[in-house]
């Protein structure tokens, strides 16, 4: 690692105007996803009363679930004692993030499956925290492909 506690082969991607009210909102929703898999993944139920694939995607997702680092929490708690509406977030990756974050793309989208489904009590992820899902694991692909950043407003206005 650097001086500044970054590894040398990490890629800086850069969210630009990264939303706090919105990211906080998604952070529970993903919280109580994860709980509700966790619940599944201790309770000593017959496996085949559960979809396999469910029991295969609560282990993925509970082993390669990314807990947000010190470095990230700490930027997103200063712009929130702010009152910042959103900050530009730095998020270091390892060449291995860009595989990591493809990889949760598709497991939460197998998670949205379920959800929609009925297989999960947890409700279909809302539109706003899908989008920013795909925004930021996006973001996360683009810029270690060596693109510029796109901001927040940008890549909705593109949506549209």
């Amino acid at each position: 690692m650097n001086g500044q506690g970054v590894r040398p082969d990490a890629t800086t991607v850069v969210l630009v105007d990264f939303p706090l009210d919105l990211f906080l909102r998604s952070r529970r929703y993903n919280e109580a996803l994860l709980r509700e898999f966790a619940f599944i993944a201790e309770t000593d139920v017959d496996e085949a009363s559960i979809p396999a694939r469910l029991v295969k995607l609560v282990a993925e997702i509970r082993a390669r679930f990314m807990v947000l680092n010190a470095d990230i929490e700490e930027q997103l708690e200063r712009a929130d004692a702010r009152g910042d509406a959103s900050v530009n977030l730095l998020v270091h990756l390892l060449p291995q993030g860009r595989q990591a974050a493809l990889d949760l793309v598709r497991l939460f989208d197998d998670a949205d499956e379920f959800c929609r489904r009925g297989d999960l009590l947890t409700l279909a992820v809302p539109a706003e925290f899908r989008s920013l899902r795909e925004w930021y694991f996006g973001e996360c692909v683009r810029q270690m492909d060596g693109e510029a950043p796109t901001s927040w407003p940008a890549w909705q206005a593109a949506r549209v």
